[in-house]
């Protein structure tokens, strides 16, 4: 008996041409809706880790976790489509 393949989609929310199909963030946590709107905002990994009382392993985690799931290489990127896809405010 032959072992099914695993069925590979793309990330939840994640459509063509660098948009996303969900108007809605959806697919990313409160925490990391958080930790997107200050990077939004500007502040640092240290300053992000001091304004929610985390650790900044924790920000880092929370920081590849968003650009694993929007398909972006780096904090910019995520930064620039989530203010064209209005996730955050």
């Amino acid at each position: 008996m032959a072992i099914p393949k695993p069925r590979v989609t793309p990330p939840l929310g994640v459509g063509g041409k660098g948009n996303l199909r969900l108007q809605s963030a959806e697919f990313l946590s409160s925490r990391e809706l958080e930790v997107l709107a200050l990077i939004v905002d500007g502040l640092s990994n240290q300053a992000i880790a001091d304004k929610l009382v985390i650790s900044i392993d924790t920000v880092k985690t929370h920081i590849r976790h968003i650009m694993e799931k929007m398909s972006v290489s780096d904090r910019t990127q995520a930064a620039i489509k989530a203010i064209r896809n209005n996730l955050v405010e």
